[in-house]
């Protein structure tokens, strides 16, 4: 059996080196902590704020204001039916000042949720419509920097009311 010398003086000053090596690292992973950090302390950060619903059912042939907000935000969902079958409803959409395409749609008595996509064309817009209830949460999941306005009108068919409904978030800065 052999034996193996240790020498615990040069044991120790290889350990110290090691030791110093890693304190130098990581005041320099200190440092760059340090800059980051300086340089994101100013930004603000965005929290998703409070959740908020809006519902607007009318008879109306000319827009109606369902849902007028000014902030920064997301719209969650967007729905949107007709009382009577011969009716047809239309959703004015205004993003930041910019309005989408009305989009418009007959014939529904059962809400139909408006989500955006960009296989399918719907009136113009890249839009598909999925009827409730669904077997998992569908969102529409679109930011506004500056507002958001949605505006309802039953433009053709019988007397009878169209409705729609939205779900959003205000962010708090």
């Amino acid at each position: 059996m052999s034996k193996t010398s240790f020498s615990l003086r040069s044991d120790i000053a290889t350990l110290s080196g090691k030791v110093d090596a890693l304190e130098t690292k990581i005041n320099t992973i200190n440092g760059i902590v340090g800059a980051i950090k300086l340089k994101t302390d100013g930004i603000q950060q965005n929290v998703r704020g409070k959740f908020y619903t809006a519902w607007l059912s009318t008879s109306s042939n000319t827009f109606v204001e369902a849902l007028n907000v000014t902030g920064h935000g997301k719209l969650l969902l967007l729905a949107f039916k007709a009382l009577n079958s011969d009716d047809t409803v239309e959703i004015q959409l205004t993003f930041d000042g910019s309005e989408w395409f009305v989009i418009f749609h007959t014939g529904d008595t059962v809400y139909q949720n408006i989500l955006p996509d960009c296989n399918l064309i719907l009136d113009g817009a890249m839009l598909k419509l999925i009827p409730e209830p669904q077997l998992q949460p569908l969102l529409f999941d679109v930011e506004f920097s500056t507002s958001l306005l949605i505006e309802l009108r039953r433009s053709a068919g019988t007397a009878d009311a169209v409705a729609c409904k939205a779900y959003y978030q205000l962010d708090e800065f």
